[in-house]
């Protein structure tokens, strides 16, 4: 008889190990910045503050914040003013010197009229050379509104034994034209001053001082109606002489700046 050996018997399954632990996978959220505001800091909020006051930021170097850290606020601006700002010029004091200044419309011949107050002169000596339908803002005597008129107050002056102010109607369309090149040559002034409304566009203002025949110093005015006052300062070749009637040193430019960053901190 034969025998038939059986099929081998199939491995039995190994035993899972006691205790075995499965593997988990956990997702963790990344954090989202993209849309996260940006703090600035206290120093940055400061030099923004200044910045929007008009400041030139050439004016605020690198060391500027430091500077405002060990000697204060006022104390920084002053210096950096001091250091990049050319000095104000002084006023001309000597008698048979003229100082010209140089605008548009009745704001100069109103500035021209202060001035004469801070020299101790008689606000009615001061002449108005205009051309145009202003010239009535002053009286007879003291109205230029030609050029014989111009040489004859010019003959005058050189014996009155004062400083002779003369106030030329500019207008920011003409910047003075072919009238204020014949004032010039007539009156040979000792000093230049276009007076500058802080509450115009700079865009139109520098055309306008880039077309003057000659401009030795500016006169800022209007500063309180402006929320850049110093914004002036980034577009001038020349020296401040006076900010709102104030001789414009580098002291009166900082206590202006800091009087408003108080207002904007309020």
């Amino acid at each position: 008889m034969e025998l038939t050996a059986a099929p081998p018997a199939a491995p039995a399954p190994e035993a899972e190990p006691e205790g075995r632990l499965a593997t988990v996978t956990r997702l963790v959220p990344v954090r989202s910045t993209e849309l996260e505001p940006y703090a600035a800091s206290r120093s940055e909020e400061f030099v923004v503050r200044l910045l929007t006051l008009g400041v030139p930021h050439t004016l605020l170097g690198p060391d500027f914040l430091a500077d405002v850290a060990a000697r204060g606020v006022y104390a920084a601006l002053t210096r950096t003013l001091t250091d990049h700002l050319p000095p104000a010029p002084r006023f001309p004091s000597e008698p048979g010197e003229v100082l010209l200044v140089v605008g548009p419309g009745a704001e100069t011949f109103a500035t021209a009229r202060a001035l004469a107050l801070t020299l101790r002169l008689d606000p009615e000596s001061v002449q108005w050379a205009s051309s145009g339908a202003l010239a009535h803002l002053a009286p007879q005597a003291s109205r230029i509104s030609s050029l014989e008129a111009a040489l004859e107050r010019r003959r005058s002056s050189a014996s009155a034994g004062t400083v002779t102010i003369v106030a030329v109607d500019a207008p920011l369309r003409t910047a003075g034209g072919p009238w204020l090149e014949h004032m010039l040559a007539v009156w040979s002034p000792t000093a230049v001053w276009a007076v500058l409304d802080s509450t115009r566009k700079p865009e139109d203002l520098v055309p306008w001082l880039d077309g003057l025949p000659r401009v030795d110093a500016v006169v800022v005015q209007d500063t309180d109606s402006t929320a850049d006052p110093a914004a002036v300062l980034g577009h001038l070749e020349v020296p401040v002489a006076l900010i709102d009637g104030a001789r414009a040193t580098a002291h009166r430019w900082a206590s202006l700046l800091c009087e408003r960053l108080e207002e904007l901190e309020a």
